[in-house]
């Protein structure tokens, strides 16, 4: 059976606490408002209490072009993607030349070499390891990222996976842009990478079966548009609406075929794509106190995109590891709109 056995995680060096990123925010929009009250008001509520950026607060509020952009994404990616992996190598006990593959994931950024091609050499894996980069999946892509390895792994249950996100979303904040997609975006998105060892050993979070949705209809309703000052987010106000029921009937279909209830998950690795969609996630689940390691990330370090998954699950793993024969749901939300879900088992 494959098993998340170690994760790891790493957040660039520049913090920011409620009150800097209040003054920040105020700064950088007060040319489009008039009053910034009401912007300030949707910061209170926005969830995030901390968030760590790529740079200095000043420095990502000033213009830059995408190429600019881009090269510190790069060198971020690379950087923060190493400490991660070797967090998550330390933590499984497993030496870099046991990998077989390694999967990365991001969409915040362009790299060609990719991103596991710089890791290989870094962290001293195998020339002859497999390599495979997931990008344009957005927030989705950590969870269908663990799922693929995971599928992966049940054909061939001798290799062991090193999955690896990096998200800089903070690179893709456009200063002359007073949209309330790049209002809402910047209220909840932060970065960080982290990195998960997988393989078919005797311990670690079990991959049951998965399930992936993507809802008919939905393909403007999120994502990015690129032009020529960088990303420029999409993303439309009913996106909570608009994921809750297929969420729901989704959710039902995968515990069903397993002979399982919503009744029977003891913990949840939810996406925290920001506090409206944790709620519509909370009402369609109607279970108790599930996404409250959903709402702790969401506080501590914002949405990361595809890393968020990476550090519930590092949380959940680390200070309280759900009880043993426990059932547990991991979930990503993207663009499309798509689902993607994951039946996990904490091993008896």
């Amino acid at each position: 059976m494959p098993r998340i056995v170690a994760t790891g995680t790493a957040v660039p060096g520049h913090r920011l606490t409620a009150p800097e990123f209040e003054r920040a925010l105020a700064a950088a929009f007060a040319p489009f408002y008039a009053d910034t009250r009401p912007i300030l008001r949707m910061a209170e509520r926005c969830g995030v209490r901390e968030r760590y950026i790529a740079l200095p607060a000043e420095e990502i509020l000033a213009p830059r072009s995408l190429d600019e952009s881009n090269r510190i994404y790069q060198r971020q990616a690379i950087e923060l993607g190493e400490q991660a992996s070797v967090r998550a190598l330390d933590a499984a006990g497993i030496v870099p030349d046991q990998i077989d593959l390694i999967v990365t994931v991001s969409c915040t950024g362009h790299m060609l070499p990719s991103l596991d091609a710089h890791l290989v050499e870094r962290l001293g894996l195998r020339p002859d390891v497999r390599r495979l980069p997931i990008t344009q999946l957005g927030c989705l892509a950590g969870a269908a990222a663990l799922a693929r390895t995971a599928d992966l792994l049940r054909g061939e249950p001798e290799s062991v996976a090193l999955v690896v996100s990096a998200e800089f979303p903070s690179l893709t904040f456009q200063p002359g842009d007073g949209s309330m997609d790049n209002l809402v975006s910047t209220l909840v998105f932060a970065d960080g990478a982290a990195a998960a060892v997988m393989n078919s050993g005797d311990c670690g979070l079990e991959f049951i079966s998965s399930r992936s949705l993507l809802v008919p209809g939905t393909l403007g309703e999120m994502g990015f548009d690129l032009r020529e000052s960088g990303f420029h987010v999409v993303l439309s106000k009913d996106v909570p609406g608009l994921l809750a029921a297929p969420f729901a009937c989704s959710v039902t279909a995968l515990l069903a075929n397993r002979g399982l209830t919503v009744r029977d998950l003891a913990f949840a690795c939810i996406h925290p794509g920001g506090p409206k969609i944790l709620r519509a996630v909370d009402a369609a689940l109607q279970a108790e106190g599930l996404l409250a390691p959903s709402w702790n990330v969401l506080e501590k370090y914002g949405n990361q995109s595809s890393a968020a998954v990476f550090f519930i699950l590092h949380e959940l793993m680390q200070a309280a590891p759900p009880p043993p024969g426990s059932y547990g749901l991991l979930a990503g939300f993207g663009p499309g709109l798509s689902l993607e879900l994951s039946l996990l088992r904490q091993p008896l």
